[in-house]
């Protein structure tokens, strides 16, 4: 049974992953259907967790899966997404260190980070457009940025649980699990290293 629900578990998040390239295609308005969005997207982000260097793998999936859009598009979409998942981790990992049971070290960072959200908030609403590296980057609307934190809790929930469900009865309880989930699991996205190593 913890195999079958593992598996349930992690179907629950690639669907809510999936989601992710569906709200960057609409943010970037790049004209690819929303079912291609989901379905390029959920295999980019296996395929770039799995293989390592998500990003620049997962533009060159994109790339192939999707031939409507150019290949600076699909690195567009893949940066977005990336950007976008990393910032929405940091929120859910400092809410849930402020919650859940957590390394105590966590505590201040998690505070500060969480009291800049209102700031950041105002910045993307007074400032949607930004100039980076001689280029235009258009940050997401408000909508679509509390989506994509929706779905990346949605995502983080559903993936630390079906890493729970394998662990050994009694090893500890979800409420003290999933803040190490999420720190294992940021520190294995950032790091770039073939399936999470990192």
């Amino acid at each position: 049974w913890r195999w079958v629900a593992a598996s349930a578990l992690t179907l629950g998040s690639f669907a809510a992953v999936a989601q992710y390239d569906a709200l960057a295609h609409r943010a970037l308005r790049t004209g690819i259907s929303t079912f291609k969005a989901r379905v390029s997207g959920a295999v980019g982000i296996a395929l770039g967790q799995t293989l390592g260097m998500g990003a620049v793998t997962g533009a060159l999936v994109r790339g192939r899966m999707l031939g409507d859009l150019s290949l600076t598009g699909a690195a567009k979409v893949s940066a977005f997404v990336g950007a976008s998942f990393v910032v929405c981790w940091a929120l859910v990992t400092a809410l849930t260190c402020l919650v859940l049971p957590a390394p105590t070290w966590l505590w201040w960072p998690s505070l500060t980070l969480l009291a800049a959200v209102p700031f950041l908030t105002a910045a993307m609403f007074l400032y949607p457009v930004i100039r980076l590296f001689g280029f235009d980057v258009h940050l997401p609307s408000l909508q679509i940025s509390g989506k994509i934190l929706a779905w990346t809790f949605a995502d983080t929930v559903l993936a630390g649980a079906a890493l729970f469900v394998l662990l050994p009865a009694g090893t500890l309880d979800f409420a003290s699990f999933f803040p190490l989930f999420l720190i294992a699991l940021g520190s294995g996205l950032i790091s770039n290293t073939p399936g999470g190593v990192g």
